[in-house]
């Protein structure tokens, strides 16, 4: 079952044209044909090494940050209320646990930007979870 959710992430239509729906599945392969998604791509293989060396050191998230980084990202897109916030993920395929752990591995890749050395996995090889996730991020970076 898991190995759908990112699918239907990739599957979620972003725009049409005509009769023809794209996709964020679309969207990224476009990206990639171009060329232009290397440092997207790379950024987010970045924050999920820094965030498996959080969790395998057992850091200590600052709350106080994430809460800050929350209301600026729901100020940055006029989002008021949790309500609000919580319609703005679901009409994209995102979840409250999407939006927590994106500025989580925000904060990871800070403390752990100089420690932090992922593998450099091309997106062809990419895993589903890896391939979610990199949607997830441009999502929420406003480049998607």
């Amino acid at each position: 079952m898991a190995s759908t959710v990112p699918a239907q992430k990739e599957d979620r239509i972003v725009f049409t044209s005509g009769p023809k729906g794209y996709s964020v599945r679309d969207i990224i392969d476009a990206a990639y044909f171009r060329g232009e998604l290397d440092p997207f791509w790379n950024e987010v293989l970045l924050r999920a090494e820094a965030d498996r060396l959080a969790h395998e050191t057992d850091a200590e998230l600052d709350e106080a940050a994430l809460e800050e980084a929350s209301i600026a990202f729901r100020y940055q897109y006029d989002l008021i209320t949790a309500e609000e916030t919580e319609q703005w993920l679901e009409i994209r395929g995102l979840t409250l646990s999407d939006f927590s752990e994106y500025f989580a591995r925000e904060q990871w890749v800070k403390v752990f930007r100089g420690k932090a050395r992922p593998d450099s996995i091309p997106l062809t090889q990419a895993s589903p979870e890896q391939r979610e996730l990199l949607a997830v991020e441009l999502t929420l970076t406003g480049e998607l």
